[in-house]
């Protein structure tokens, strides 16, 4: 994973820029293995956002991130924490949200038959955990 974001070379950017990325994704759950068929994976929306501390890459490296955990078979709680601490541990900012919200058709098509039923998961570390300013100006691009 580290590849994605360490063999580009990030240029310099203010201290106060927070950069949003929003990506569509269809990753495979880990909780509807047990129908693999058309209903056995979601779809999802994440917001991606980092503040930066002087290091910025292109925000095509961000949906990247994105784009190699999706593609894993896991529960979107631990997809959501992988891609935060991943861009937290690489680039060092001053603070990383991740939103994600899905549909899974387990949820929708069978099991409880709950359409509109989504999962959001967002773990929000550094400045977006201790500013609730940060976390809300945040909240209010993504939602």
């Amino acid at each position: 994973m580290g590849p994605v974001l360490t063999n580009t070379l990030p240029f310099a950017g203010s201290r106060c820029e927070r950069v949003t990325v929003t990506v569509l994704h269809r990753p495979a759950c880990l909780r509807e293995l047990g129908n693999l068929s058309a209903h056995g994976s979601s779809n999802g929306l994440q917001h991606v956002n980092q503040a930066s501390d002087g290091r910025v890459v292109g925000i095509s490296k961000l949906a990247r991130v994105v784009d190699v955990y999706a593609k894993r078979l896991q529960i979107q709680e631990k997809m959501t924490a992988q891609i935060a601490n991943t861009i937290n541990d690489v680039l060092k900012p001053q603070g990383v949200g991740v939103i994600i919200k899905a549909t899974h058709h387990c949820m929708t098509t069978r099991g409880v038959h709950k359409p509109g039923a989504d999962l959001v998961t967002s773990p929000m570390l550094g400045c977006f955990r201790d500013s609730a300013l940060t976390r809300q100006e945040f909240l209010g691009m993504a939602v």
